[in-house]
């Protein structure tokens, strides 16, 4: 330690309380505030029933919120005083929501105000179904001791044996989500009276407002929210009389509390059976794990696709009043001024780690309460429920201005996208800005301002959610101030062009973040030149609160050239708009080879250049070489030859750089991923992730699968050759061991490449289709009302996935409305029409067969579109439609937000990541402390925080940290599960992980289980036919070996072989590396005939495969030899076994009977009949006797 190394870590706090337990001890931090004390009182249950009050000193004096515990601590100790304080209408009413939510009647904090948007059994969990045993604390072994497998008790084997059969017997079946954990509320009701609010007199006697309660014993109360606290009145449903109460027991005899401070406390005096829930409800959370059923704080919840049991709803009066006890009267503590708060925010100092903290978990939660309070803005504007700001326009173009959020339809109503595709250029270019303002999220200047923006997907509509610039629906006060805001780009529809010189100098550092060239632009008919360094159409507008903006990020990077001369034709089947523009990611990617060939030329010409013994020069490479004209074959004709010229360049290098995604980019991923079962994505979102992160933009969709097609005839082609070239092959002579040791590296590759291809094909070509669907989908469901997107949605699945039939309208909806359209199309009309989508977007024509498996393509659609289905089995193929409307539980939006993201704790993980691979102890405090400021930047519950228990886990599996590893990728499987989806890839990930931590910490039952729950994914949503459900089974038979329950091991790789010879091939190389398993397994067993005949097979397979030299041939021709020999050795002793017993038997005859000792047998040679296994592993391997020694002489 420091010489401040004697300063107090832990202080012990004692707060003096006004309740008869009298006092409340716990530790906290020297550098906590007041107001983190204040907090955490009012979280934990003895002092939760206190929301108004202060803390104080012993002399009374009362403490201010940012009074650091340290200053009023001595010798580690400090003791405050909680003062109760009088209620004003705003704290009663948190008061009221505080107790709503202790006693079950709503969902706990913010989420209760999401009912309204969140699905059914949003956050649901499969967590309990797996059946886990507990992480075990095992004691500290030495390296030998680690590597020697402890024995099974019985009840393990018996565990393994249950999970073993499970896993022989699996079946394909979908994991629906069940219903989060709902306790059952305390009271009956708690709400707003009718006789809120209180009149002026009783406003003056300290009246804030009434309440209605009727407990579980059926009787009802109503009661005054005063001043003091709370207390029963006299009133009743028809008559006002604000006089307390006198409260008796049932029986008459006692009298019952009937004034408290806090309404809990009034509560459980009244109520005996309000005690007896609470303290049932606490025992239920208690046995739970709180990951399943906590609740975040900056992170929506997923909604399943698929819902078994979904709750109904019941009476509650406080639901309605939501509004009302949140906001008031006015609701006018509901109304923000988002735009505000989120630069007021983003303008907080950081000029220490605790500011760094404090401003970026103020940032994330700022843009999820925005997002949330967008998405039931975007809801409300989709039902008509909004005012539009412009009624008279037509509706596609009307815009919306609700509780400080701006809303527009994700189209062209400004006519900005007239020559580059219309609505659907203007659809694409909203997505486009969202990942700009991503990006300034992470650069995070402090002098430009960007706004909050969130795009919502509901029922059809696009609606994108934003803050608006301040001042930009003010009227111009004069007639010569200009309409437009717009100070720097294009304007009025790009007849306009400005570029104010303050603001292009601080545009620049944006713009060499997304390596982008100063160039000239000008205006629609090049009467306006001007300099600008990012594209004419990124906006920038002052504001009237100071600050200077930048809007209309969506072209961030050049346009996709190469795609756009080859598919944008103008025809009927061209691609629906020119607003394809490069991913930051391949920019990004092309930029870093460019200096890094700049570097090495630069290098090796200094290196020619430098004399013999004189220093090596400074190597410098001008990076501004490397920029992009982000408006290259965006502008109209140049004005001049000049500006022509020199766009010229600027389009031959954005040319280069379209070619780089799709003649480099693109085959080099296809190229990682064949040659690896573990990463074929799981399904359309993991593909569309890998896509992404590698800059490839999902329009390659088509251009995907038509490579991973000539890759499969490439293989095909070599396989033949390698099998011709194995063919002739001379076999070499192997005398002895050393022969077998100098061989070369076996040349066994048992990845099966085609497979992989297939399976990657296979994802691809379902998530074309999938992604067709949803474009129809949206297409249809746009011109209907929402009462009628349930039919849509029905008639356009079975056309897909089912049974076309006529499904009829509710005749109230019918009358009202009509039936749509679409209902009338039949099924081939309908697939017609996918299969143009998919070609128009994707450039690929399907097959008249769709190669689809139904059950993922009914996942991935409905996932894509936010569809919410009932529980039940639905017969693809009968007479009866296979989806009905009423099959359609709810339409769920789906979310694309702009949330910032910490930039500290990126900073801080990869700093304790480094010191962890040099060995350096303080890099495991670093890594813990990064999670402490996950937890505290996002919540507990959060896919971020999540991912960071993982990659710590992780981490500790590496340092042999096994109970911690397991601990932490069980916590990030569970958070995952219910942020992310129960059946999302992210969900499958992190199960696959867990499985593999939980067999490297020697919990090999657990390690089945979850293997044997992955096995079960795959088999429901792609078939045994996927090569990674042969991989799944190949691992489950390796953990079996290693608990030496080889009989187990046996079954399973038998189900593998069996997999792998009718998927992968009988002669592939996969099955020869499991036949070769198999044997070994059986000769653990003794079954050494059919070992044989398996190892014997996997030899052969080698030989077709390798050639007979290759060391896998080698090795398992010496097995199969070496086994055989030793059946015929045992065979030729069996003979002479029964020779002797013959032999005995005659001279027993002939004797006189003798006394003989019971249950004695003649016994073979015991040099092989009585070897253990691990002998009979030697003689097969054939290992050398030991020489004799010779005597001297």
């Amino acid at each position: 330690m420091s010489e401040e190394g004697q300063e107090v870590e832990v202080v012990q706090l004692t707060v003096k309380l006004p309740d008869p337990i009298g006092q409340i001890v716990f530790q906290v931090n020297p550098a906590d505030t007041v107001q983190d004390v204040s907090q955490t009182l009012r979280l934990i249950t003895p002092t939760q029933h206190h929301t108004s009050f202060v803390l104080t000193t012993l002399g009374g004096e009362t403490l201010a919120e940012d009074t650091l515990i340290g200053d009023i601590t001595e010798d580690s100790k400090a003791t405050v005083i909680l003062k109760e304080m009088p209620y004003t209408e705003k704290s009663a009413r948190e008061h009221l929501q505080k107790v709503r939510e202790i006693a079950s009647l709503q969902l706990p904090l913010f989420y209760g105000t999401l009912n309204d948007i969140s699905g059914l059994s949003a956050g649901a969990s499969t967590y309990k179904t797996l059946e886990l045993d507990p992480v075990s604390v095992k004691s500290g072994a030495s390296e030998t001791e680690e590597k020697e497998q402890p024995e099974l008790s019985e009840s393990a084997k018996n565990g393994i044996f249950d999970a073993v059969e499970s896993v022989l017997s699996v079946k394909p079946s979908t994991t629906p989500a069940e219903t989060p954990l709902k306790l059952a509320p305390a009271l009956r009701s708690l709400h707003v009276s009718a006789w809120t609010p209180p009149s002026p007199q009783r406003v003056l006697k300290g009246d804030l407002l009434y309440l209605q309660c009727q407990t579980l014993e059926g009787e009802s109360f109503q009661i005054t929210a005063h001043v003091t606290g709370f207390f029963v009145n006299s009133s009743s449903a028809a008559k006002f009389d604000s006089s307390p109460r006198k409260v008796t027991s049932a029986n008459g005899k006692h009298q019952r509390p009937s004034r408290a401070h806090s309404l809990l406390t009034l509560l459980k005096g009244l109520s005996p059976k309000f005690v007896e829930q609470l303290d049932v409800n606490a025992k239920i959370l208690s046995e739970q794990i709180q990951d399943v059923y906590s609740l975040p704080t900056n992170a929506l919840l997923s909604n399943p696709w698929l819902v078994k049991n979904y709750s109904l709803q019941h009476p509650d009066l406080g639901r309605i009043e939501e509004n009302y006890i949140a906001g008031g009267s006015d609701a006018a503590d509901l109304f923000k001024d988002w735009n505000e708060e989120y630069q007021g925010s983003k303008e907080l100092p950081r000029s220490s780690l605790p500011e760094i903290f404090a401003r970026e978990r103020l940032l994330n939660k700022t843009g999820f309460d925005f997002t949330v309070q967008a998405i039931k803005g975007a809801i409300s504007v989709v039902h008509g429920d909004v005012a539009p700001m412009n009624p008279n326009d037509e509706p596609s173009q009307h815009v919306y201005l609700r509780n400080g959020i701006f809303y527009s339809l994700g189209v062209d109503a400004a006519g900005d996208f007239e020559r580059s595709g219309g609505d659907e250029a203007a659809r694409v270019a909203a997505v486009k800005d969202l990942d700009g303002v991503r990006c300034l999220n992470r650069l995070d200047s402090s002098e430009i301002s960007h706004l909050c923006t969130t795009i919502v997907d509901y029922c059809g509509h696009r609606v994108i959610c934003q803050t608006p610039v301040p001042g930009i629906f003010d009227e111009p006060l004069s007639e010569e101030e200009p309409v437009s805001k717009v100070i720097y780009g294009s304007s009025e529809a790009h007849t306009q062009l400005n570029a104010d010189e303050k603001l292009s100098e601080k545009f620049k550092k944006i713009a060499e973040v997304f390596h982008l060239k100063p160039h000239k632009a000008w205006n629609l008919d090049g009467s306006q030149i001007k300099e600008v360094v990012t594209s004419m159409d990124t906006k920038g507008m002052k504001g009237t609160d100071g600050r200077d903006y930048i809007i209309d990020l969506y072209r961030t990077t050049p346009v996709d050239i190469e795609f756009i001369d080859k598919h944008y034709t103008g025809k009927e089947d061209s691609y629906p708009h020119r607003e394809t523009v490069l991913r930051h990611e391949a920019v990004e990617e092309w930029w870093r080879r460019q200096v890094s060939l700049a570097v090495k030329q630069e290098t090796e010409r200094l290196g020619e250049e430098a004399k013999e013994g004189e220093e090596k020069a400074t190597i410098a490479v001008d990076t501004s070489a490397f920029v992009l004209n982000p408006d290259a074959f965006c502008l109209t004709e140049a004005p001049t030859p000049e500006l022509a010229a020199e766009l010229k360049k600027d389009e031959e290098r954005v040319r280069e750089v379209s070619k780089f995604v799709s003649e480099i980019l693109l085959p080099e991923l296809v190229k990682d991923l064949e040659t690896s079962e573990a990463y074929v994505p799981i399904d359309g979102g993991h593909l569309s992730s890998i896509l992404h992160r590698q800059g490839i933009n999902l329009r390659y969709l088509g251009a995907l699968a038509q490579y991973i097609e000539e890759r499969k005839a490439f293989h095909k082609k070599a396989e033949e050759e390698r099998l011709e070239k194995a063919k002739q092959e001379e076999p070499k002579e192997t005398s002895d061991e050393d022969d077998l040791k100098n061989n070369e590296q076996s040349k066994l590759d048992a990845t099966p490449v085609l497979n992989v291809l297939d399976a990657l094909l296979s994802v691809t070509l379902q998530e074309m289709i999938a992604r067709g669907v949803k474009h129809l989908l949206r297409r249809s469901c746009i011109s209907v009302p929402v009462a009628l997107v349930p039919y849509v949605i029905a008639h356009i699945f079975n056309s897909v996935l089912g049974v076309v039939g006529y499904l009829e309208v509710e005749p109230l909806l019918a009358e009202m409305y009509g039936s749509p359209d679409i209902l009338k199309l039949s099924r081939d009309q309908i697939r017609e029409q996918i299969a143009k989508e998919v070609y128009a977007r994707y450039r690929y024509a399907l097959p008249e067969k769709w190669p689809v498996h139904s059950l993922y393509l009914f996942k991935e659609i409905s996932r894509k579109f936010g569809i919410q289905w009932r529980d039940r089995t639905y017969g693809f193929t009968g007479a009866a439609p296979t989806f009905t409307a009423d099959d359609v539980l709810a339409v769920v939006p789906v979310v694309k937000d702009s949330i910032y993201y910490s930039r500290s704790v990126d900073d801080i993980w990869e700093a304790g990541r480094v010191k962890v691979s040099k060995g350096e102890p303080e890099g495991i405090q670093l890594l813990n402390q990064a999670i402490e400021v996950y937890e505290q930047v996002y919540g507990a519950i959060h896919p971020e925080t999540a991912k960071g228990y993982g990659q710590l886990g992780q981490i500790c599996v590496d340092l042999k940290m096994g109970e911690q590893a397991s601990e932490l990728a069980r916590k990030s499987f569970r958070i995952l599960e219910r942020t992310r989806g129960i059946d999302s890839y992210d969900s499958v990930l992190a199960l696959s992980r867990l499985a593999l931590v939980e067999s490297a910490n020697g919990e090999h039952l657990n390690a089945i289980k979850l293997h044997s729950r992955v096995l079960q994914h795959w088999l429901t949503y792609h078939g045994e036919s996927h090569i990674n459900v042969v991989s799944e089974l190949s691992t489950i038979a390796i953990i079996l070996q290693k608990v030496q329950l080889h009989v187990q091991a046996a079954k399973v790789f038998q189900k593998a072989v069996e997999l792998s010879d009718r998927y992968v091939g009988d002669q592939s190389q996969m099955s020869g590396l499991l036949r070769f398993q198999w044997g070994q397994s059986l000769v653990t067993l003794k079954q050494f005939v059919p070992a044989s005949e398996q190892l014997e097979l996997a030899a052969n397979i080698f030989k077709i495969n390798l050639g007979p030299n290759d060391r896998s041939s080698v090795e398992a021709s010496k097995w199969t030899s070496q086994l055989k020999e030793y059946i015929s050795v045992m065979q030729k002793q069996g003979k002479q076994l029964k020779a002797m017993e013959a032999q005995m038997a005659k001279k027993a005859k002939k004797a006189s009977p003798l006394p003989s000792k019971k249950n004695k047998s003649v016994s073979p040679n015991p040099e092989l009949a009585d070897k253990s296994v691990d002998e009979i592993m030697k003689f097969i391997e054939g290992e050398p006797k030991k020489p004799k020694k010779k005597s001297k002489k």
